[in-house]
């Protein structure tokens, strides 16, 4: 179930004319606790964040094969070859991190967690 939190607006300003390019709807999924703002090219979905042991990623267009996990300083933590929509990060200490997945090599997003 999701629930529309505000509207957001991007454009520019051309004389007296506003010229909006973006309406942006945040929602919150109550099933899952993810605050959430489309953006029309949502192809793959990654909670609950923040953590504690285990992300959900879910791809709704493009299987994905491999996951990388990348500390802030730049450290490659975690890569691995997997299709699992269920990513057990456990072993990590708490932190923020950047979630990297790829399908074939292709990068389809990236994406900022932190782990409680």
């Amino acid at each position: 179930m999701y629930f529309e939190v505000g509207a957001f607006a991007s454009g520019q300003i051309s004389g007296n004319e506003l010229q909006l390019s973006h309406i942006l709807h945040p929602v919150f999924d109550k099933n899952t606790n993810v605050l959430h703002i489309p953006d029309g090219n949502d192809i793959i979905k990654v909670y609950p964040n923040p953590f504690i042991s285990e992300v959900n990623i879910e791809s709704a267009e493009e299987s994905f094969d491999h996951i990388v996990v990348i500390s802030l300083m730049g450290e490659i933590v975690i890569s691995k070859n997997t299709d699992s929509e269920t990513m057990d990060l456990s072993r990590l200490p708490a932190g923020l991190y950047i979630l990297k997945v790829y399908n074939a090599g292709k990068e389809l997003g990236h994406f900022k967690i932190t782990k409680l």
